[in-house]
């Protein structure tokens, strides 16, 4: 692997932890009011916006403080927020599917987040 694509990686993990930090203060601060509707509905069955908020918060954190020197915490940094954009989207799909008002948008572009984190991850060079 190049110097280049470690240093993009590591900068794409920056700009990842400054999503996942905005994802965050939209849970906690949007509340059950505002983070509504049938893709969200897994959101307030499995603890409510500010548990998830809280979570993007530590998963922030992790990626952010991982990015800086430890490469084989920042790839499971990474590993595990991909698999927080899929549960997002499997979310939304099971609200599609159910519900003839759940928008598709949030299920392409959480799908788009996932594979972009995953693409992030393989780019860490974790000294194997």
């Amino acid at each position: 692997m190049t110097a280049q694509a470690k240093r993009l990686a590591h900068e794409s993990a920056r700009w990842l932890s400054v999503l996942l930090l905005g994802l965050a203060a939209v849970l906690i601060l949007g509340g059950q009011q505002r983070v509504s509707g049938p893709s969200y509905k897994f959101v307030h069955d499995l603890g409510g916006s500010d548990v998830w908020g809280l979570l993007f918060f530590v998963g922030a954190f992790a990626v952010a403080v991982a990015s800086l020197k430890w490469p084989k915490a920042l790839k499971w940094a990474l590993r595990l927020a991909a698999v927080s954009f899929l549960l997002f989207a499997l979310a939304g799909i099971g609200a599609a599917i159910a519900s003839p008002i759940a928008g598709l948008t949030g299920i392409v572009v959480y799908l788009w987040l996932a594979c972009w984190v995953v693409w992030v991850a393989a780019g860490v060079d974790d000294g194997r």
